[in-house]
């Protein structure tokens, strides 16, 4: 026996997993979620820097007349963390069960699938 076979051998599967296990599939979908969920998070993370954040290459075009009386700003200077929370107070008046619908749902995939873990929702 060569090395590359003994490699080749060593590599194999000797298992297979049932991909039927409805338990696995809720497991699966929860875990999904919760990429999902930090993927909405990065690219609303990264709209917001955008935003907040001028890129170097924009130029900033002046105003050609008036006095520093007429000029307003275009937004109120606000930090990262105060638009955050401004986002986060919308988000909770939109919805404002959403940890417990989520919880819920999660529920109900294990139960479909048989298994229920044990977790207790601080509403």
């Amino acid at each position: 026996m060569s090395l590359i076979d003994y490699f080749k051998s060593f590599f194999n599967r000797t298992y297979t997993l049932p991909q039927s296990c409805s338990g696995c599939v809720a497991h699966r979908m929860h875990i999904e979620d919760l990429q999902n969920l930090l993927k909405s998070e990065r690219e609303s993370y990264a709209s917001l820097l955008a935003m907040i954040v001028p890129t170097t290459n924009r130029s900033i075009a002046q105003p050609e007349s008036g006095s520093e009386a007429e000029l307003k700003p275009l937004r109120s200077n606000l930090s990262m963390a105060q638009l955050r929370r401004q986002a986060e107070q919308r988000e909770r008046e939109q919805h404002p069960n959403a940890n417990k619908e989520y919880w819920e749902r999660v529920q109900a995939d294990y139960d479909k699938a048989g298994k229920l873990p044990t977790v207790e929702v601080n509403g």
